[in-house]
C-alpha cells in the first residue's frame, strides 16, 4: 500500500536550474553567452554543486568570468533567484495527494538555492518533509539517497 508520494523540484514543481531558454532567459542576454555555453557551463559544474561540494555563488562567479560582457555575478545571482517559482497545478495536485498520502520532496539541489526555495516557496508548508541531495552529500539517481529518504520514513520501497 503506498503511503508516500515522493516529488521532485526541477521539472516537476518549477523550472529545471538549466532553464536557460525560458525561465532564466535574461541571463543569456545580459552575459553574451549562448543557452549551449551556459548549458555547458552548467554541465561541468552540476555534480558538484548538487552534493553541495560548490555553491552557487562560486558557479555564478564562474558565468561572470566567462561572460564576454561586465556583469556582477550577484546580480545573475538575484536574477536567477527572482525567476524560481512553483507551477500552481502542482500545488493543487500536492494539496489533493496530503489528504491521504504523505508527500516529500526529494531534489537535487545546490545547498544556497534549496535554502532560496525553500523560503521563498515555503517548501516546508508544501511538503511533509524535505531532502536534499546538497545536504546529504549523496544525489540521485544514486541508490543510496533513495535508501536513505525510505530508512529515514520507516518505509519500504512499495510503499513510496
Amino acid at each position: 500500500m503506498i503511503k508516500v508520494i515522493i516529488f521532485d523540484f526541477g521539472g516537476v514543481l518549477g523550472p529545471d536550474a538549466d532553464d536557460w531558454k525560458n525561465t532564466f532567459k535574461q541571463i543569456p542576454k545580459l552575459t553574451g553567452l549562448t543557452e549551449s555555453t551556459l548549458q555547458n557551463l552548467f554541465n561541468l559544474h552540476w555534480a558538484k554543486l548538487k552534493t553541495g561540494e560548490e555553491s552557487m555563488k562560486t558557479f555564478w562567479q564562474f558565468v561572470a568570468k566567462e561572460s564576454p560582457n561586465e556583469i556582477n555575478p550577484k546580480k545573475l545571482r538575484e536574477i536567477y533567484k527572482k525567476s524560481i517559482y512553483v507551477k500552481k497545478e502542482a500545488l493543487k495536485l500536492i494539496d489533493d495527494l496530503r489528504k491521504k498520502y504523505k508527500v516529500i520532496l526529494l531534489a537535487n539541489d545546490s545547498d544556497d538555492d534549496y535554502i532560496i526555495k525553500t523560503k521563498k516557496l515555503k517548501l516546508n508548508k508544501i511538503f511533509d518533509k524535505l531532502y536534499c541531495s546538497s545536504q546529504l552529500g549523496i544525489s540521485k539517481p544514486s541508490p543510496e539517497i533513495f535508501n536513505y529518504v525510505l530508512k529515514d520514513l520507516g518505509i519500504k520501497p512499495q510503499e513510496a
